[in-house]
């Protein structure tokens, strides 16, 4: 930043030395060669950081903005599969509750999705609420979904109150909620 400045500072007093100059000189031959004269100054001012500088200052690292680009890319590749991992979940779900809600019955749904050749695709989906037989077969046709043979929370008596409407607690943290995972 030192050397901008300086070299802006040289470039401006340069100039009001040249206009100075050209003020100063009587009209005629004189003045257009002052004026000629002030110009060249006052470009070799401007190009004087070119005449200083040493080459492996003027050399860019091409290697290095490669490497911090294609890192850059792959970040961003990263964060938009997440996104587009949890939007497909999200739909998904949010698909599956509408058709239980349209067929009378009352579920969550948690999906997963894994990456399948570049595509995100529902691997599984974890149901909450009543069972529902239109719904299993609803979701074997549109969905793939095979219906599974494991009994959801709120149909078992034993079930906590917590486990119908606390869904999203991962069977790890040591929650005593059974989950039972419909495959796809």
């Amino acid at each position: 930043m030192a050397f901008l400045r300086q070299w802006l500072l040289g470039v401006v007093s340069c100039a009001f030395l040249v206009s100075l100059l050209d003020q100063l000189t009587p009209e005629g031959s004189v003045q257009k060669l002052a004026r000629f004269s002030g110009g060249l100054v006052l470009i070799l001012c401007m190009l004087r950081p070119l005449g200083t500088a040493e080459p492996w200052e003027l050399a860019l690292d091409l290697d290095g903005l490669s490497a911090d680009r294609a890192a850059l890319e792959e970040q961003y590749r990263d964060v938009s599969g997440q996104s587009l991992a949890a939007v497909i979940a999200e739909r998904t779900g949010a698909y599956i509750e509408d058709k239980a809600h349209a067929l009378g019955a009352e579920v969550t749904a948690e999906v997963t999705v894994r990456e399948e050749d570049g595509a995100f695709i529902p691997d599984r989906a974890v149901l909450f609420g009543e069972e529902n037989a239109e719904l299993s077969a609803l979701l074997t046709q549109e969905l793939g979904i095979a219906p599974a043979a494991a009994t959801r929370p709120a149909a078992l008596p034993s079930a906590p109150a917590a486990c119908r409407r606390l869904s999203h607690v991962a069977p790890d943290t040591g929650n005593s909620c059974p989950r039972p995972v419909v495959p796809l």
